[in-house]
């Protein structure tokens, strides 16, 4: 009786993550175990091993080395399909299946008196019989041949033979189906007519187990010609699960995509490209949503002919290049109200590896007149833009000193890039901002070099003083010699937490000042709403007028009038000064040149700092309220603060003289008790770090929290388990519950202009158009994706007939949310690469033939799990031991009880030996080999890994292979769940 059930692929996928969690969590330790350095007995053809007790028992014996599998060594893997031209992909479809998924109406017919009987394929048929009495309308199969019975009556004595037409068979007459449908059954349809024509056709249930499309036969109801066929959701590559569907493809830059739309099977000829959270149609109609990038780490262990690796930023192991991408709060001190974080280590930021800040001259030089200066680029291999020409991606393009890297291939402008960040198009070609060649200006003094003017432009902005009270973003602007800088302040809770650079600018000699917001001035209209400072306080204008024509507001709490204006004080303006830097992109310190005239001899070279990842401080402003003070009346739920405690009033009152000093609970602060104060919180406490700049490299850091507060401290997670950022923004900014595709079941009959799509569900916001030819709907194409949809349905109106499609529904949380569960990785990979590893100081020149996985292995003498990273299941024993007698894969003896060992490697005064019978050898034992030749044991030591114990999971038999030390052995195990 065949089973009722279904394991779904999430359970295997389950199965998998929990060892993948095993692994990364170290709940569990596995190990790679090497050994059998016996040859097998057709060297060329090893065999299958076996499940069974003995077999794993002999296994066991033979291990030689064990390596801990760490959470960098293991990824889940899928099959690689690398994206060619060309090619015909499946779409990502979640109905993929062997059912019918509906009837698509091709051609409506005439004369249709009544509703038409509809067969899909075999389902309704009855066996030909003779002399029996056959209806207009029913579908007969007789040895594999279907007819309908267009003309009622009875049958013959000899069976229908005919393969074409109708053909009298007795007094009836039998139409030829010219289809064999026996992959399915079950689904059945019946359909609704209008003035003698087939206007729709309803699927009533969907059958089973079709593996081909089944013909659809409409027979009776006094008219001809309905046409109609059967749907049946198979990709173009034949899949008929999802799981099996070519829905996603790695290009040539290690991006993976994932195919919504195949543009009805069209074939791919656009590459895709980006790395948006949102999908896009390609010039070829294909439509690709960015999944992840496989990064280096991940591609030099995993990346093969079949697999690649998938990879996720919840928790994943290496998938950063040394990224501050985990920052720990140890401490969250207290009595912040601005500071900075301060970053040393060995990382740099990847975009500007070092700083260019200053020069210096070693020798100026003599004879120059009208001094040139030409720095090194930042790059190699730099083209010069020129308009109107095809650009190639990753090639790097140069104009009036700034350095594109193209992102995506195209035409050119007609006018040269300008954008100084991120990417702009140029034409049909796509530029990415990457670098600035630094330029400078010489002055000579008597023919010698005596000054170089840098032409800078704006590094780093650092705020100082966060301010307070800012209830919209304030102005950036700058003051100095350099032209076109421009930056976006970006508040936090009313304080600015960092200024992020739109435009470096160009020009400057000197730090500009930053200017934050706007100043107070005499005289100036002001509107309610708008933010002024003065000095070291923040105001908002709350009520209409022109500032006083001289004196500046004073008043550091409540409202106050200043000329016809209404200022009400609150807080104080932010502060940030700007650092410098010549040219971007460097990695290196570039050579520097200086011609001119007859001028030689000058030596002068730039100074330099490295860059450092990018941190900013989140500090809690619960110092927003009142400062205590004596002998002030305070009511019910204001908040105070003094030094660094807030507290909130529970009972209104007059302070007293004494502060408050309490920090937990309530407890009066006034005359006979009339002021009750709550200690709230400390303030100004550490309560997020924004990562603005999470650099590359970092193998070891130290983290600094400078401010006006204290005891602040923070620590970045360097381990395993780092998230990759760009992975991270694509998980969390995909949008859950989108409807990115709705095929078209059936095409249906005289539709003309625009029929109406309309999308409903328990989502909201889809919306699409069709797509329409020679009256049929042939394609819809979505205007607005919508969100939140679990399910929906999709109606078409207008002024034809038959129209039907569906909607395809993405993943919970969206595509590309989840990547292991979007793409049903259900394989994991091992890795390990054993070139230069030892065994218990032993180079083993050995070959090996086996290996496996190795699950909570113990210590070897106790009942502790094994927690080193390598281990040895081998025995050394010291002695005078010739090599000739006593040679590699050769068994000894002991002489007391004929207990045998096998020689792993022989240095002549120590053996690496596996224990055949599972003894102990011990000093003063002898051995002997075949010959007797004998020596004695003078030293033992024993294997750090009890073989014979943990769970082998994974054995894998190989032809032979042999570790060195020049030559790397790279192992990887494929276990699909």
């Amino acid at each position: 009786m065949p089973s009722s059930s279904l394991l779904k692929t999430p359970l295997h996928t389950s199965v998998a993550q929990g060892l993948y969690n095993e692994i990364s969590s170290r709940t569990s330790r596995y190990y790679y175990f090497l050994g059998k350095t016996i040859e097998w007995e057709d060297e060329t053809l090893p065999p299958y091993p076996i499940d069974s007790d003995a077999y794993e028992f002999d296994t066991r014996k033979e291990m030689i080395t064990l390596k801990e599998v760490k959470a960098t060594d293991v990824s889940f893997v899928i099959p690689k399909y690398t994206w060619a031209s060309g090619t015909i992909y499946d779409q990502y479809d979640n109905q993929y299946s062997t059912e019918v998924q509906g009837i698509n109406l091709t051609a409506p017919g005439y004369g249709y008196g009544s509703a038409p009987y509809i067969y899909i394929g075999s389902t309704g048929s009855v066996n030909w019989t003779a002399n029996t009495v056959f209806i207009a309308g029913d579908f007969l199969s007789y040895q594999g041949r279907y007819y309908a019975v267009t003309v009622g009556g009875t049958s013959n004595t000899v069976a229908p033979t005919h393969t074409s037409g109708s053909v009298a068979n007795g007094s009836t007459t039998l139409k030829y189906i010219a289809h064999n449908d026996a992959s399915g059954s079950g689904a059945t349809a019946s359909c609704t007519v209008l003035d003698g024509e087939i206007i729709d056709i309803q699927l009533l249930t969907r059958g089973v187990g079709y593996l081909d499309i089944p013909s659809v036969t409409i027979i009776g109801g006094g008219g001809q010609d309905g046409d109609a066929e059967a749907v049946v959701t198979i990709g173009n590559t034949g899949a008929q699960k999802i799981e099996d569907a070519i829905f996603y493809v790695i290009t040539d830059e290690n991006n993976v995509y994932k195919c919504l739309d195949n543009n009805l099977g069209a074939l791919s000829t656009s590459k895709p490209i980006g790395t948006a959270v949102d999908p896009y149609v390609a010039t070829d109609g294909y439509m690709w949503k960015f999944m992840y990038a496989i990064p280096l780490a991940l591609r030099n262990k995993f990346l093969t002919e079949e697999y690649m690796p998938v990879v996720t930023a919840l928790r994943n192991q290496f998938y950063s290049n040394g990224n501050l991408n985990t920052i720990r709060i140890d401490a969250a001190g207290s009595g912040y109200t601005t500071g900075a974080i301060t970053v040393t280590g060995d990382g740099y930021s990847e975009a500007n590896p070092i700083y260019l800040t200053g020069y210096v001259i070693g020798d100026g030089g003599a004879d120059y007149t009208s001094p040139t200066v030409s720095i090194e680029p930042p790059f190699d291999g730099v083209a010069t833009w020129s308009s109107e020409t095809l650009a190639i991606v990753n090639q790097k393009l140069a104009y009036n000193d700034n350095i594109y890297r193209v992102a995506v291939s195209g035409i050119t402008n007609t006018t040269g890039p300008s954008h100084r960040f991120g990417i702009v198009q140029n034409g049909d070609a796509a530029l990415e901002y990457v670098g600035t060649t630094a330029t400078a200006t010489a002055e000579e003094t008597a023919g010698e070099i005596t000054n170089i003017i840098l032409n800078q432009m704006i590094r780093d902005i650092q705020v100082e003083n966060n301010g307070a009270g800012y209830t919209v973003a304030p102005s950036v602007s700058f003051t100095g010699d350099g032209t076109d800088a421009s930056a976006t302040a970006v508040l936090q809770n009313g304080s600015v937490i960092k200024i992020v650079i739109n435009d470096p600018g160009t020009g400057y000699t000197t730090e500009p000042t930053v200017v934050i917001g706007s100043a107070w001035t005499a005289s100036t209209v002001v509107t309610i709403g708008e933010q002024i400072y003065q000095s070291t306080r923040l105001y908002t204008v709350t009520g209409d007028g022109t500032t006083h024509a001289s004196i500046a507001p004073t008043h550091s709490s409540g409202s106050a009038s200043n000329g016809t204006a209404t200022l009400e004080y609150v807080g104080s303006p932010a502060v940030a000064v700007a650092t410098l830097k010549c040219g971007a992109g460097y990695s290196t310190n570039p050579s520097i040149t200086i011609s001119g005239g007859a001028g030689t001899g000058v030596n002068a070279y730039f100074t330099y700092v490295s860059s450092t990842a990018k941190l900013i401080p989140i500090f809690s402003n619960e110092s927003i309220g009142s400062q205590w003070e004596t002998t002030t009346a305070y009511t019910s739920g204001q908040k105070v603060w003094y030094e660094t405690r807030l507290y909130t009033v529970t009972v209104s009152g007059t302070s007293g003289a004494t502060a408050p000093s309490h920090v937990s609970g309530i407890v009066a602060n006034g005359d006979n008790n009339t002021c009750v104060l709550q200690f709230t919180a400390y303030m100004g406490q550490l309560i997020g770090v924004q990562i603005d700049d999470a650099g590359v490299g970092y193998t070891t850091t130290n983290i600094n929290v400078t401010g006006d507060g204290t005891g602040a401290t923070i620590s970045a997670d360097l381990s395993p388990g780092d998230i990759n950022t760009l992975q991270a923004n694509i998980e969390l900014l995909t949008v859950d519950g989108r409807i990115m595709n709705c095929p078209v079941i059936s095409g249906g009959w005289g539709y003309g202009g625009n029929p109406t799509i309309t999308i409903t569900g328990d989502g909201a916001g889809a919306t699409a158009e069709a797509v329409i030819d020679n009256g049929k709907v042939v394609k819809i194409n979505m205007t607005n994706y919508g969100y939140g949809y679990r399910w929906a349905n999709v109606l078409v109106t207008g002024t034809g007939y038959g129209a039907k499609a569906r909607a395809i529904l993405s993943p919970y949380g969206g595509h590309g949310k989840h990547a292991i569960e979007n793409l049903f990785a259900r394989t994991l990979m091992f890795y390990s690469n054993i070139s230069r590893d030892k065994n218990q100081g032993f180079t083993v020149n050995n070959d090996f033939r086996q290996a496996g996985l190795l699950k909570n292995v113990r210590q070897y003498g106790n009942t502790l799990n094994l927690t080193s990273i390598a281990a040895s299941a081998c025995w050394v024993i010291a002695g005078t031991i010739n090599t000739t007698l006593f040679p590699a894969d050769s068994i000894i003896t002991r002489s007391s009880d004929s207990a045998r060992f096998r020689i792993v490697t022989n240095t002549g005064t120590a053996i690496l030996v596996q224990s055949v019978d599972n003894e102990e050898p011990a000093i003063g034992d002898n051995f002997l080999n075949d010959e007797d030749d004998l020596f004695t044991v003078s030293a033992v030591t024993p294997p750090n890994a009890d073989k014979y114990s943990g769970d082998i999971i994974f054995i894998d038999n190989r032809q032979a292979f042999t570790p060195t030390e020049d030559q790397t052995i790279t192992l990887r195990t494929v276990i699909r769940f």
